[in-house]
């Protein structure tokens, strides 16, 4: 597959960003082919070898997306979203500490969105970032609103909690949003975290890369991408465990931070029905309790 160039300029984003929410969208049940309906895009055109996806197509899908889901799955959406971005996977590794994961974290938010300008300013007591679309782009609320989202689950790939925003001034244009200075893990624990993603993770999200920290200069980096390896994460989970379905999902979601209540109101049904998944999901996965299923499956998602 032939990797394509940007469509208009810099007024794109990169396909891998759409495609992961794409795919946490699809774990939560949205009806994934609605968001593409009458679009230029589809879900199969996200791993089809592209790495950019025009602005205009883009801003349809997210439009549509923010607008498919209530606040609370909003929410465990982007947290989903931020643990699983290949590329958060891979640069979260070598950050010792939650600021400098998100000084890297904001960089690389600014490469994979070139439509757009990206400031993270630190000090010892705040932070603030500061997001805004270049001129002449089309306006969109969604992005903004996924953005903010963004901003608070931002620690995550690190382990470290999530962030309370202090302020928040958005529009469809920008974002500017200010929380105090995150308290830090001590750097040996953060070495102690589960590392080591897999090459094909590294590769895939090569390219994406290469913006933000600039390219290689051994002049052997050749090839791109095949995207198609970033299947359903409920599908890959479910055949590694021999899960159900249902299972899986519900153990994602556990994963992700949600709690049991949550996981029943995300999917529609009892909260006793998700106790009975996932202590079928402890028996397969072969752990004692939740703490120890969520261990599996981060240390699955950095395979």
């Amino acid at each position: 597959m032939n990797e394509q160039p940007r469509p208009d300029g810099d007024d794109v984003v990169a396909a891998l960003t759409l495609e992961n929410l794409v795919r946490a969208a699809r774990t939560l049940g949205v009806d994934v082919d609605a968001l593409f309906t009458g679009s230029a895009l589809s879900p199969h055109a996200l791993v089809d070898g592209r790495t950019w996806v025009a602005w205009r197509d883009a801003v349809v899908v997210v439009q549509r997306l923010v607008a498919a889901v209530d606040d609370e799955r909003l929410d465990q959406l982007v947290s989903r979203h931020m643990h699983t971005h290949p590329v958060h996977r891979v640069l979260a590794t070598f950050s010792s500490t939650a600021t400098a994961w998100l000084r890297v974290c904001w960089r690389v938010t600014g490469a994979l969105a070139p439509v757009m300008d990206v400031r993270l300013d630190v000090d010892d007591d705040e932070h603030q970032l500061s997001c805004a679309l270049r001129a002449g782009r089309a306006p969109s609320a969604a992005w903004f609103t996924l953005l903010q989202r963004c901003a608070v689950h931002a620690p995550a790939p690190v382990s470290s909690a999530r962030l309370s925003l202090s302020s928040v001034e958005r529009d469809d244009t920008r974002l500017v949003a200010r929380w105090r200075a995150p308290v830090e893990r001590a750097p040996a624990s953060r070495r102690r975290s589960p590392a080591g993603p897999s090459l094909s993770t590294m590769l895939s999200s090569l390219p994406l890369l290469l913006p933000a920290v600039g390219a290689l200069a051994d002049g052997h980096l050749a090839g791109s991408p095949d995207l198609s390896a970033h299947v359903d994460e409920v599908a890959s989970l479910a055949a590694r465990f021999s899960l159900a379905p249902s299972e899986a999902r519900a153990a994602l979601l556990l994963a992700d931070g949600a709690r049991t209540v949550e996981i029943a109101s995300t999917l529609g049904i009892r909260a006793e029905t998700v106790r009975g998944y996932l202590k079928r999901a402890y028996g397969k996965t072969e752990t004692s309790g939740q703490r120890e299923l969520v261990d599996v499956i981060r240390a699955w998602r950095l395979r």
